[in-house]
């Protein structure tokens, strides 16, 4: 396939495609290069592909937004930040709610932010045991920027979505489970993207267009609700990283450690 695409390990499973975040050195953090490129991968899976299971290369699933990029976002007035936002982060969670595809997110480890909102716009979600959740985002300063407040309660509820989102908090993958973030948690040696793969495989032997059509049904209810939700989203966002909070929470967030 196209050797541009280096931001994301690929492995075929059969019928299933494995896309792994492949930035160890930035913890798999996502920056515009990174999500255009998982969103490629989603839209053109290859041939025969009826499943897609998306994680991180270890330890981390997705530490959330990259902070070069972050950096950059700072420089920039609340209108362009808005655009590359929208442009980027809500075109990716985009693809994945329509895709044709099922997505099954496998949580090896921290998944922070916008690496939470990535999982939360998958369909199911597996966890290792030793993975953690956090909305992070509130820390900085900053509203969830890829539509994790509209998708966290869906998820969970109003309330949990709630004390993640305010408080910022890391929960366990027992916690998760307990509160229906994730579907699964398997014991990290027992083999986590096995069970992920196992479970695709599953999916990807349904007849596709009643997989598609299932799909379809559980987003159409609330699909216009999220799209006015990003569109809000964009907005908001694009005026706090311009805001004198963010400025404040990311030089102490961003400052190079000694």
């Amino acid at each position: 396939m196209n050797g541009e695409r280096q931001r994301i390990a690929i492995r075929r499973e059969s019928d299933v495609l494995v896309l792994m975040l492949d930035r160890p050195d930035a913890r798999n953090a996502l920056d515009p290069d990174t999500v255009q490129e998982l969103g490629r991968w989603i839209r053109e899976p290859g041939e025969g592909v009826h499943a897609i299971v998306i994680t991180g290369s270890p330890p981390v699933f997705c530490a959330g937004g990259d902070l070069a990029y972050l950096r950059d976002v700072m420089t920039q007035d609340a209108i362009q930040a808005a655009d590359s936002i929208y442009k980027n982060f809500h075109a990716l969670v985009r693809t994945m709610l329509s895709s044709k595809i099922p997505l099954i997110a496998a949580v090896n480890g921290p998944a922070l932010g916008a690496g939470l909102d990535l999982a939360l716009a998958c369909d199911l979600r597996i966890a290792a045991a030793n993975a953690t959740f956090a909305s992070t985002w509130i820390r900085l300063g900053l509203a969830t920027g890829m539509g994790g407040s509209w998708l966290l309660a869906r998820a969970i509820g109003g309330g949990r979505a709630a004390e993640m989102l305010l408080l910022g908090e890391p929960i366990t993958a027992e916690r998760a489970e307990q509160i229906g973030l994730v579907n699964r948690v398997v014991p990290y040696e027992h083999g986590l993207l096995e069970e992920a793969i196992a479970m695709a495989k599953k999916l990807a032997a349904l007849p596709p267009r009643a997989v598609s059509a299932t799909r379809a049904s559980l987003r159409r209810a609330v699909d216009m609700g999220f799209d006015m939700e990003l569109q809000m989203l964009g907005v908001v966002q694009g005026t706090l990283f311009a805001s004198e909070d963010f400025a404040k929470a990311a030089d102490k967030f961003l400052k190079p450690r000694t």
